[in-house]
């Protein structure tokens, strides 16, 4: 009769634990990825800086300024695959990154065809906020992260 209270008291024990065990788990699991987010994107935002930082008076061919994965990302979060793929084939003839009106900035567009199809990039370091002005065949379009930020082309 002990040894069946034992294992039935062991038995509870057990699935009691397992279940706190396995809910314990999931929420140290929540928050692992909860602070692996945070620090991605404080990651993102401090390379994107220094990326930018990095470049002024480059060229963005000379650097792959358009494949570097910090930018890249947030270029596609921001206009979506299918608009970046067009930036990236079109951004031909370019202007060195300067750092001017407290934005980073660079110009590029289609080669003999700037006066409609071109696309200029700007980064407020001090909001962390990425935009485009994206011109395709004279229509123009900005893309904005944050839109009541002042953008290079705002001042």
């Amino acid at each position: 009769m002990k040894k069946s209270i034992l294992a039935v008291a062991a038995l509870a024990l057990l699935c009691g634990g397992a279940g706190s065990f396995t809910h314990e788990s999931s929420l140290a699991a929540k928050t692992r990825k909860t602070t692996k987010a945070k620090h991605r994107r404080q990651t993102s935002n401090a390379s994107l800086n220094s990326i930018f930082q990095s470049s002024v008076g480059k060229y963005p061919y000379e650097i792959n300024l358009l494949k570097k994965p910090a930018l890249k990302a947030r270029l596609v979060k921001l206009l979506g695959q299918s608009r970046y793929n067009t930036m990236a084939r079109y951004f031909q003839t370019q202007t060195p990154v300067e750092f001017s009106n407290w934005n980073y900035y660079t110009m590029g567009g289609e080669q003999h065809n700037m006066g409609s199809t071109f696309f200029e990039i700007s980064y407020n370091p001090g909001a962390d906020a990425l935009a485009v002005k994206y011109v395709i065949e004279g229509n123009s379009r900005i893309f904005a992260e944050k839109p009541n930020v002042n953008y290079y082309w705002d001042y």
